[in-house]
């Protein structure tokens, strides 16, 4: 938390570590799944950087849901 509210940080961005000896202390009442829902939320509708049309098998298509999540759109053969 910081004086800005809660921050989250995608982990491919994290470039080192550096131990403090801090313990890290999770703030009393703190729930993590109840927390992450409407960050994640938000983050889904935020417009994207970029838009890519692709062809893939349709046996290809439930990694791809997992992988994308909300922003996969599957369209018709021939759509594309």
């Amino acid at each position: 938390m910081t004086e800005r509210g809660l921050r989250t940080y995608r982990l491919s961005r994290v470039t080192s570590v550096e131990p403090t000896g801090e313990p890290v202390v999770r703030p009393e009442g703190f729930d993590l799944a109840t927390t992450w829902r409407p960050l994640a939320g938000a983050m889904e509708d935020r417009p994207h950087a970029a838009t890519a049309r692709g062809l893939a098998d349709p046996g290809a298509e439930a990694f791809l849901q997992r992988l994308f999540g909300g922003r996969l759109r599957v369209c018709e053969p021939g759509v594309v």
